[in-house]
């Protein structure tokens, strides 16, 4: 599922659906860091809920498996403003 995605996402270079799908199949396969990676350039670009949802995701994932980034200092700290984010857009 991960390949398919990143051939969507290099289909489609910046295509957020596409960037979106590659980070979700990499959560699946516990890859965190690197939905994050993905996720981060369309969080600086355009902050949209399902963006801060799928962070959010890979945050608490690594945190509650106490592996990085979610499990960090850092990670807690952005999990808990992107979880706030997310709940306030409703």
């Amino acid at each position: 599922a991960t390949a398919m995605a990143q051939a969507a996402l290099d289909a489609q270079p910046g295509h957020a659906p596409a960037a979106r799908g590659l980070a979700a199949a990499r959560i699946v396969a516990g890859r965190y860091a690197d939905a994050l990676a993905v996720l981060d350039g369309l969080v600086s670009a355009t902050p949209d809920p399902d963006t801060d949802f799928l962070v959010a995701h890979a945050l608490f994932a690594g945190l509650v498996g106490d592996s990085a980034p979610g499990n960090t200092a850092t990670g807690r700290e952005r999990l808990q403003a992107v979880g706030a984010r997310y709940v306030a857009a409703g």
